[in-house]
């Protein structure tokens, strides 16, 4: 949400792939740009490691504002993949990993977690596969991405 168009009390959803890029882009103007956009290379996080991070793990990175900015942003990319990109672009197996997830914590089958998001999400690709996917989504949009740490 935070990077959709906002105009007289409404967000403006008509191109959420554009808005996402420009929202990276707009980081060219923060205090941590040198390092989240070096040479106009957003350098997101490998999709594994925000997968893997706890919510404990997530909070103790807010401390320092150049990892806060790289979890956030790469996270809203994630999402726009997820929700535009992936599959058929029509966010059908975010929707349906969001319903086996919720299925899966209200009968504490915690054991499923893992086959569903590997059902779902990667869908039989590496996460090397499933970030080239990211990478070849997102240039299309107009932003450049590496990934790393």
């Amino acid at each position: 949400m935070e990077a959709m168009p906002y105009q007289s009390g409404r967000f403006l959803f008509t191109n959420p792939g554009a808005a996402v890029s420009g929202s990276i882009r707009e980081y060219k103007n923060t205090t941590v740009e040198s390092r989240i956009l070096p040479k106009g290379v957003y350098q997101m996080r490998h999709a594994e490691i925000l997968f893997a991070m706890s919510r404990k793990q997530w909070n103790a990175t807010m401390a320092d504002p150049v990892t806060a900015t790289r979890n956030y942003s790469s996270s809203m990319i994630l999402m726009y993949f997820f929700m535009h990109e992936d599959g058929k672009g029509d966010g059908h197996h975010l929707i349906q990993w969001m319903h086996g997830y919720r299925a899966a914590i209200l009968s504490r089958r915690n054991d499923d977690l893992n086959a569903l998001f590997k059902k779902h999400i990667l869908r039989d690709r590496t996460y090397e596969e499933l970030e080239q996917e990211i990478q070849d989504a997102m240039s299309k949009k107009g932003t450049r991405l590496e990934f790393s740490n």
